[in-house]
C-alpha cells in the first residue's frame, strides 16, 4: 500500500452517526444558527449580573473619564441636535473630535441615545464580546474549517481574556478593534476565493472605515499590520500559483483603491485627529521619547502568563496581587491554554503554509510587546512610522492571541482527520512530556517554598523592589494553584486525544470536549474582570456640587478638586462643572506646558509632588486660568485662599485673586517667541490682572497705566459657540480665558476678526471703542469637509454592496430548481 493511500484511509470517520447526536452534531444540523445561539448563550451567562440588573459594568477608565465623555456627548446632542466640537469642562477646554473622546462615530455609539448612558456603556461591551465569537466563526468557515471546529475557534475568541479583561479597564476602543480584526481577514480571504472580487474589495473598504471609527488609532494601526501581512501573503501565493501578472496587478490596484475608499469613509475620524496629534497634542512631533514609548511593555513574567495566567498576579477589585514591573495590571493578555496547545500542534501537523504567516505575526507581536526588554523594539521605534507617538507595546498582544486562535482551530481540524500512527504517537508523546513537566514544576514550587521563584528573580527580575517581592511571596500559593490548573488542563487534553486516537471518543464528542475545556479555562480568568456596580456608588451629587452649580448659574469660573476629594478626576465635569485639570490623556499641549504638567510627571516622590502643587496653587498663573474654587481635604486657608464651605470630609476654598473668564485690558506686551512668553507670564513682576502678553501687536499703543473703562460679559454659551457683549471707552483687548485653538473663529458685530493668542494659551480680539457683540465660533473646515466625504463614501459603499447582494439573491431565486 502506498503512503498516500495510508493517509487517505484513516480520514474516514466511520459510524459517527451511530454514536448518537452529540453537541457538535446538533450544531451541524442547525447550520450556522447553532453556533450563533451558543455564542449568545455564553455571552448572556458571562454578563448575566449586568444584563439582568439596572447597574453598570465597572471600568476604571469608564469611571475616570468614559462616563463623563459619553454623558456630555449624549446630553449635548439632545440639547443642541448636533455633535459637540468642544469640551469646555476639562483642562481649560479642548476639541471634542480632534482630541478624541471615545467612539464618536462608531455604530454602537447610537446606544447612548437610546438607553441610559451607564447602561449603554455596558451593552456596547456585551455586544462586542458576542461579535468577537461571531466574526471569528465566520472567518474560520471562510478558511474552510467545519462548523464544529469553527465553533471552537469562535468560542475561544469570544472568551479570550485578552479581550474580556479589557472590560475592567473600560478600554472599549481596544475591544472594538479586536472584535473587527476577523472581519478584515475574512474580507481578504473572500477576495481571493470569489469571482466578484470588486464587491469584496468594497466590503474590505467598509470594514477598514469601521475599524478607524472605533477610534483607537494604535490598535487599528497594529491590526493593519496583521491584515497587510495576510493580504501580501495571499497575493504572492496567488501569483506563484497561476503566474498571472495582470491579475496580481489588478488586485494591487483594487487594494489601493479600497484603502483609499476606507480612509475616505473614515476621514471624519482621521483628518482632524491627525492634525491635532501632529501639532497640538502632548504626543506631537517626537512624542515623549523612548522611555514613554516603551512604557507598559510586556515583561518576562507576563509572557509566562500565556501558559499560567495567574503567574504575575492582578490588580482587580480587591485582589491586589500583581508583582510585575509595570505600575499596575488591570488586564490579562491570556489567550487560552487550549488554543495555544492546539496551535503548537498545528505547526507540526498541518501543511497549510499560512501557518508560517500566523507564526510570524505571533512572533512579531511578541517581540514588539516586550518593548525595551529586547533590542528589537529600538528598530520599531526608529524605523516604523507612528511608533514614537504610541506607548504600551503590550497592547499588540491581541495579534498574537488572534493568530493563536486561528492556528488552534486549524490544528483541531487536522487532529480530527485521524493522523498517521507515527505523527499521532509524537503528538501524544509531546503532550505527555508537557504534562509531566508541569507536574514536576508544580511539585518543586510546592516543596521548595518559593525556591523556583527565587531562581526566577535571580535570572529575570534582579531589580524587584522589596514591596513587589513581598507581594510575590504572599502570592506564591496562588501561583502554585495556577500551575496545578495548567497541569490539569494539559492532562485533560492528553487524555482526550488518547481516547480519540483509540476511537473511544467520536469526532463530535472530541470537539465538544475541547470547546468545554476552552470555556472552563478562559472563564476562570474572565470572571475576575467583570464587576457590576450601582452608578450612584461612584457618581452622587453632594452639597459641594449643588453649591458650585448654583454659583455657575450667574458666574463663569473653574474649579480644582485636590486628590482625595472625589473618586476620580472628572467627577465635577460629569456634573457640568468646568475643571481646571481632569483626566483625558490627549489634552492640548500648550495647556500642559502652562500648568507645568511635565514637571509634575517627573516628580519622583510624594513630597516633591506636593511641593510643586503648592507652588502652582500659590503662583499667579492659577489666577488667569479663572480658578475660583479649590476643594481640598486638608487645611489650605492662607492669604490667597479663604474657606467658604465646610463639608466635613473637605472644604471649599475661594481664590481671592480670581480673574474672570472674560475681561478687557489696554496694556500689553508683545512676545512672539512662545517659550519667552511662557516664562514672562509666570513672572511675579508681570501685572496679570491689568495686562496681557500677545504674540501680535494691536493697532493701538499699550497704555502706560491701566485707564480702560468698560465691561464684558458672556451672554450666551452654547459650547460650540460663545457670545460676549463688551463695552469700552477706548480701544482695548478682549481676553477670553479659554484655550487658544486654530479652529476657533471670531466675529465682531458680525464681521470676521482675527483671534490672537494671549498669555500663551488664551484667546484675544482687538476691539475699537464702543459697544460690541463678539461671537466665538468653532469652525474646523477640515472637519466639516471630512464629515461630508465620510457620509458620501459610506452611503456609496453601502448602496453598491447592497445592490450587488440583492442582485445575487435574485439570480439565485430565478434559477430553476432541479
Amino acid at each position: 500500500m502506498s503512503r498516500s493511500s495510508k493517509r487517505r484511509k484513516p480520514q474516514q470517520v466511520p459510524k459517527e452517526k451511530a454514536k448518537g447526536p452529540g453537541l457538535t452534531s446538533r450544531l451541524e444540523k442547525l447550520g450556522d444558527w447553532g453556533p450563533m445561539l451558543l455564542f449568545f448563550i455564553a455571552t448572556v451567562v458571562l454578563f448575566r449580573n449586568f444584563i439582568f440588573s439596572a447597574d453598570m459594568l465597572f471600568g476604571t477608565d469608564t469611571f475616570e473619564a468614559g462616563l463623563m465623555f459619553r454623558s456630555f456627548y449624549a446630553e449635548f446632542v439632545r440639547t443642541y441636535h448636533t455633535i459637540p466640537l468642544w469640551n469646555p469642562y476639562l483642562f481649560g477646554g479642548l476639541p471634542f473630535i480632534d482630541a478624541m473622546h471615545g467612539e464618536t462615530f462608531y455604530p454602537l455609539a447610537v446606544l447612548k441615545f437610546l438607553i441610559p448612558v451607564h447602561r449603554a456603556l455596558g451593552f456596547k461591551i456585551v455586544i462586542t464580546v458576542l461579535l468577537c465569537g461571531v466574526f471569528m466563526y465566520l472567518l474560520l468557515r471562510a478558511v474552510g474549517l467545519s462548523r464544529s471546529v469553527s465553533t471552537f475557534g469562535g468560542m475561544a475568541y469570544l472568551l479570550c481574556s485578552n479581550t474580556v479583561s479589557l472590560t475592567y479597564g473600560g478600554h472599549t476602543g481596544k475591544m472594538y478593534v479586536i472584535c473587527l480584526l476577523p472581519l478584515l481577514f475574512l474580507a481578504v480571504e473572500k477576495i481571493f476565493k470569489v469571482k466578484k472580487i470588486v464587491v469584496w474589495y468594497l466590503v474590505f473598504a467598509l470594514f477598514v472605515a469601521v475599524l478607524i471609527l472605533a477610534n483607537h488609532p494604535q490598535l487599528a494601526y497594529f491590526a493593519m499590520w496583521g491584515v497587510g501581512a495576510y493580504y501580501i501573503y495571499r497575493l504572492l501565493a496567488n501569483y506563484l500559483g497561476d503566474r498571472n501578472l495582470k491579475r496580481a496587478l489588478t488586485h494591487t490596484v483594487l487594494m489601493v483603491l479600497a484603502l483609499t475608499l476606507g480612509l475616505a469613509a473614515a476621514s471624519v475620524q482621521l483628518v482632524a485627529p491627525y492634525t491635532y496629534l501632529k501639532s497640538h497634542s502632548p504626543r506631537a512631533g517626537e512624542g515623549r521619547g523612548y522611555e514613554f514609548a516603551s512604557s507598559w511593555s510586556l515583561h518576562p513574567e507576563e509572557v509566562v502568563d500565556q501558559v499560567v495566567p495567574s503567574f504575575s498576579g492582578y490588580n482587580v477589585w480587591m485582589e491586589q496581587t500583581y508583582w510585575g514591573r509595570n505600575a499596575f495590571k488591570l488586564n490579562s493578555e491570556y489567550g487560552g491554554l487550549i488554543p495555544l496547545v492546539l496551535a503548537l500542534i498545528a505547526l507540526y501537523v498541518i501543511k497549510d503554509r499560512r501557518k508560517y504567516l500566523f507564526l510570524g505575526i505571533s512572533l512579531v507581536a511578541l517581540l514588539y510587546a516586550l518593548g525595551d526588554n529586547t533590542p528589537f523594539f529600538a528598530i520599531f521605534y526608529h524605523l516604523v512610522p507612528g511608533v514614537k507617538s504610541f506607548r504600551a507595546p503590550s497592547t499588540i498582544m491581541f495579534l498574537l492571541t488572534f493568530s493563536v486562535t486561528v492556528l488552534g482551530a486549524m490544528g483541531l481540524q487536522r487532529l480530527t482527520e485521524r493522523l498517521e500512527a507515527r505523527t499521532s504517537d509524537k503528538i501524544l508523546k509531546g503532550l505527555i512530556i508537557a504534562t509531566v513537566g508541569f507536574v514536576v514544576i508544580t511539585f518543586l514550587m510546592a516543596v521548595t517554598r518559593g525556591g523556583l521563584i527565587s531562581l526566577w528573580n535571580s535570572i529575570f527580575y534582579t531589580n524587584i523592589s522589596p514591596e513587589r517581592f513581598e507581594i510575590q511571596q504572599n502570592y506564591l500559593p496562588k501561583i502554585i494553584v495556577g500551575s496545578l490548573l495548567t497541569t490539569l488542563f494539559l492532562g485533560l487534553v492528553t487524555l482526550l486525544y488518547n481516547l480519540y486516537r483509540k476511537k473511544v471518543l467520536g469526532r463530535s464528542v472530541f470537539i465538544g470536549a475541547f470547546i468545554v475545556l476552552a470555556v472552563l479555562d478562559l472563564w476562570r480568568i474572565d470572571a475576575k474582570f467583570i464587576r457590576v456596580v450601582p452608578l450612584q456608588d461612584f457618581f452622587q451629587k453632594d452639597g459641594a456640587i449643588e453649591f458650585l452649580q448654583r454659583r455657575a448659574t450667574y458666574e463663569s469660573f473653574r474649579v480644582l478638586a485636590a486628590p482625595g476629594v472625589y473618586r476620580n478626576q472628572d467627577y465635577l465635569a460629569y456634573f457640568g462643572i468646568p475643571e481646571l485639570l481632569g483626566y483625558h490623556g490627549n489634552q492640548l499641549k500648550i495647556y500642559d506646558e502652562f500648568t507645568d504638567r511635565p514637571l509634575f510627571e517627573k516628580a519622583t516622590t510624594m513630597e516633591e509632588y506636593q511641593r510643586l502643587s503648592i507652588q502652582f496653587l500659590m503662583g499667579p498663573k492659577i489666577d488667569i486660568l479663572s480658578l475660583k474654587y479649590l476643594l481640598a481635604p486638608y487645611d489650605f486657608e492662607n492669604t490667597k485662599y479663604k474657606a467658604v464651605r465646610d463639608f466635613g470630609r473637605f472644604k471649599i476654598y475661594e481664590n481671592r485673586n480670581f480673574i474672570p473668564r472674560v475681561r478687557l485690558v489696554d496694556r500689553y506686551e508683545v512676545i512672539r517667541e512662545s517659550q519667552k512668553a511662557l516664562k514672562r507670564v509666570a513672572a511675579a513682576s508681570f501685572d496679570h490682572r491689568e495686562s496681557v502678553i500677545l504674540e501680535k501687536a494691536p493697532p493701538f499703543p499699550s497704555a502706560q497705566e491701566p485707564m480702560l473703562k468698560g465691561k464684558a460679559r458672556i451672554v450666551q454659551d452654547n459650547i460650540n459657540d460663545l457670545t460676549v457683549e463688551a463695552e469700552l471707552d477706548h480701544p482695548g483687548i478682549l481676553i477670553l480665558a479659554d484655550n487658544y485653538y486654530p479652529a476657533w473663529k471670531a466675529y465682531v458685530d458680525g464681521e470676521p476678526t482675527e483671534i490672537i493668542r494671549a498669555n500663551y494659551i488664551h484667546r484675544a480680539v482687538f476691539l475699537p471703542a464702543g459697544r460690541h457683540q463678539v461671537l466665538f465660533k468653532f469652525e474646523n473646515r477640515h472637519l466639516q469637509t471630512s464629515l461630508y466625504i465620510s457620509l458620501l463614501t459610506i452611503v456609496g459603499l453601502v448602496v453598491i454592496i447592497s445592490v450587488n447582494v440583492l442582485r445575487t439573491r435574485l439570480r439565485r431565486a430565478e434559477r430553476p430548481s432541479v
